[in-house]
């Protein structure tokens, strides 16, 4: 009887132990659902953070390594990052899902940014700005919208006429990256001016600023309380800064790696009478091709046009002295001393009394030799009212 009372007793304990075990366990994943849950809700994103040194395969994922929530609202920024649901999904999108695309993005922006810094400093404008070409075209100066939108800020061909940016045949400054930064930057000056808020500044850059002031109920609205009656790509915009922002600020914490060669930081913009091609230039003064090409997107036959300059990037200050040193006057004589292509246009010209070929070859600036290969002419004999071709030589822009 001793003996089956042990037993018993020795299976309640048992028995009590593995119900309490159960129950903590049940209830320490109840608290991890929860906790979970609430930090979706929050706006916090959980991000990695590693203390190693940089190595080949830094940006793969590490299981060891700890994983810490980081407030993205309170990230320092001139433009105030908000606490939204929409602004998440988006560095989401970019920092996960399209990472490969962000993280070329943020390498092309390299170049570009101690330029687009200087400029928005000047304009008074808080440099977050400099991250807006991301959303805009990856800081791609040859990107095309649909709607005909081009360069590193999108211009609309209306927009940038407005702003400056001539667009001929030849030419298009709304792909040269300093003018067409020069013309954002008045831009979105202008826009915070009428608008006194960022948010709704931005929303207006991209659809326009009578598309944002018609649908205002109250100088009081932000962003966020005309959103959805805004077009479905504005809606999605400015939580697509705010993300770029975000990413931009910390791409490590993303696992994106960002070069770490400095950009240009010396940009000189030379006027070129007559053509010159980009590979020409680039074996005159030392600077890349490649790098020209991308500076110069907006002479669209890669060569250099009367009438608009160009842009000659140094990524150094040794760069910059050894091209002073003789290459710049180099290439300015070979620009003035440079044979200018011309294309010929033939006119009609009635011959009037008193005419002979001495004085229309003089006229037109041709030998008489040439006038009669033209015409076919014999002799010299010309009558008045007989009509002959004349060339007049016009030169090409590009």
């Amino acid at each position: 009887m001793v003996k089956l009372s042990r037993y018993y007793l020795l299976t309640g304990i048992i028995l009590a132990f593995l119900l309490s075990s159960c129950a903590t366990k049940g209830k320490k994943s109840s608290l991890e659902a929860i906790k979970k849950e609430k930090n979706s809700k929050s706006g916090c994103i959980l991000i990695c953070n590693s203390n190693k040194k940089s190595t080949d395969n830094k940006f793969k994922r590490n299981p060891t390594q700890k994983v810490s929530r980081i407030k993205y609202w309170d990230i320092p920024s001139q433009i105030k990052i908000p606490k939204h649901p929409d602004v998440e999904k988006y560095v989401r999108f970019f920092g996960k899902d399209k990472r490969a695309w962000t993280e070329r993005a943020l390498n092309r922006m390299v170049l570009y940014k101690p330029m687009v810094l200087t400029v928005l400093k000047e304009y008074g404008l808080p440099e977050e700005l400099a991250y807006l070409p991301i959303i805009e075209s990856g800081y791609n100066p040859f990107a095309t919208s649909v709607s005909n939108a081009v360069g590193i800020w999108q211009f609309i061909p209306s927009t940038g006429k407005y702003f400056g940016l001539r667009q001929t045949y030849c030419f298009d400054e709304r792909r040269d990256p300093y003018k067409s930064t020069i013309a954002a930057a008045k831009y979105l000056r202008y826009l915070y001016q009428k608008f006194g808020r960022w948010d709704l500044a931005l929303a207006a850059y991209n659809c326009g600023e009578g598309c944002v002031q018609r649908r205002l109920s109250s100088p009081n609205d932000t962003f966020w309380d005309i959103q959805h009656k805004l077009p479905k790509q504005t809606q999605e915009y400015v939580p697509r800064f705010y993300a770029a922002v975000i990413i931009a600020k910390n791409p490590e914490a993303f696992q994106i790696h960002v070069s770490d060669t400095h950009g240009i930081k010396f940009l000189e913009r030379v006027n070129i009478n007559g053509i010159l091609p980009l590979k020409e230039v680039s074996q005159i003064t030392g600077i890349q091709y490649q790098l020209l090409k991308v500076f110069n997107a907006h002479l669209k036959r890669g060569k250099t046009v009367s009438g608009t300059k160009l842009n000659l990037p140094f990524p150094n200050e040794y760069l910059l002295t050894s091209y002073h040193n003789g290459k710049k006057e180099k290439l300015k004589r070979q620009a003035l001393y440079r044979r200018v292509s011309y294309r010929v246009i033939y006119k009609r010209y009635r011959v009037k009394k008193g005419d002979t070929l001495y004085r229309i070859s003089k006229r037109f600036g041709i030998t008489i030799k040439e006038l009669k290969r033209i015409n076919r002419l014999k002799n010299n004999l010309i009558k008045p009212g007989m009509t002959i071709k004349v060339p007049v030589k016009v030169k090409r822009a590009c």
